[in-house]
């Protein structure tokens, strides 16, 4: 087995203010690396300020310019049609970083629920039962989850560092063929990782094999069941979509499906 490559992705909130919210998410790779980040309001999770930095690329062109489309955005679910709007002149990798640093101030939230306007954590926790029923293996199996997400949260106090995410995948060249690819998540509130084994140029998944180990309920470590049907799934030829689709759609684990995902590009 020879090493290939990896990618990282490491997405960070921060309060350096009061009266700011600072999140930003890097990427890196033998090819590129760059920055989004973005400035937010901790009352509103309105954008105030938007950069896209590119450090290094291919064609040795580095980049560092405001994304002034993206001022006035509120930095939270529902906001992916105008991310894309507003980065239609940027390239892909641009809206997948802002699209990651979106969710890192969505996570950032539960300590910043007294700006958000909630009388408590339990408050909050009863507002995602009640907007995102449905959504995943948690919040599609209410009935059978014992922890609710301030219990998971605990007695966490954060007043700089609110929120970390660190995402990988590496690749290794098989001697007889294809490439085992491993994939891992881990953040402040998750941890999940998977590994595929695939083969030819689309890469077609011979096997694959994962599942979460720190989340919100038991019932989420359920997702992991799941992984091995992508077997047979042609990764390049296959959207974020239908991976979803495969991994249980909303009895899935979204940070499985991300990371999946992450390999279908």
């Amino acid at each position: 087995m020879e090493y290939s490559g990896q990618r990282h992705w490491h997405c960070q909130v921060t309060r350096p203010e009061k009266d700011l919210v600072y999140a930003r998410t890097t990427y890196l790779s033998i090819t590129s690396e760059a920055m989004a980040s973005l400035a937010v309001d901790p009352v509103s999770l309105a954008v105030r300020e938007a950069r896209w930095t590119v450090y290094r690329q291919a064609d040795d062109r580095p980049l560092d310019t405001p994304v002034p489309g993206l001022t006035g955005l509120t930095a939270h679910f529902g906001c992916g049609p105008a991310l894309k709007k507003a980065l239609g002149g940027f390239p892909p990798l641009a809206a997948e970083l802002f699209a990651e640093t979106v969710r890192g101030v969505i996570q950032a939230e539960t300590f910043l629920t007294r700006e958000r306007g909630f009388a408590s954590m339990e408050a909050y926790d009863d507002f995602w039962k009640e907007t995102q029923a449905g959504s995943c293996r948690y919040y599609s199996n209410l009935d059978r989850v014992s922890r609710k997400w301030a219990t998971h949260v605990g007695d966490q106090r954060r007043p700089d560092v609110l929120f970390n995410r660190f995402k990988a995948a590496v690749w290794h060249r098989l001697p007889s063929d294809g490439f085992l690819i491993t994939a891992t998540l881990a953040d402040s509130f998750h941890d999940a990782g998977l590994a595929v084994q695939v083969t030819g140029p689309a890469f077609t998944v011979i096997w694959a094999r994962g599942g979460v180990r720190r989340a919100p309920d038991a019932v989420c470590l359920e997702a992991g069941a799941a992984v091995p049907e992508l077997a047979g799934t042609a990764l390049v030829q296959t959207d974020k979509r239908t991976v979803a689709r495969v991994l249980g759609g909303p009895q899935g684990c979204v940070h499985l499906i991300d990371l999946a995902g992450d390999l279908c590009r």
